[in-house]
């Protein structure tokens, strides 16, 4: 999977966990209900959880889409998106 392809998975990943787009796909909820989650493609997209007590969850907290990326349990990537700025960190591969 290319960068390209991995951030138009992105957006649709944040289209759903965030704006309740449907797209056919089980959301999926974690501790407690607080986070949401949908798994595309073999990749598991689960979203930052903004009551957690860290840099991350206060950007959350202020409007940042951010996206943590798993492919089978091992962190792979983060996501974050402001509506202007998309950008990916971690590793792609």
């Amino acid at each position: 999977m290319n960068s390209n392809e991995l951030k138009t998975l992105c957006e649709r990943a944040c289209r759903i966990i965030f704006d309740g787009e449907k797209q056919g796909v089980r959301i999926r909820k974690y501790f407690g209900g607080t986070v949401k989650g949908v798994q595309l493609n073999g990749l598991n997209f689960i979203q930052q959880n903004p009551n957690a007590d860290s840099e991350y969850a206060k950007q959350a907290r202020m409007g940042m889409r951010i996206v943590w990326i798993f492919r089978n349990g091992k962190y792979l990537a983060r996501f974050v998106w402001d509506h202007q700025t998309l950008a990916i960190f971690g590793g792609l591969n």
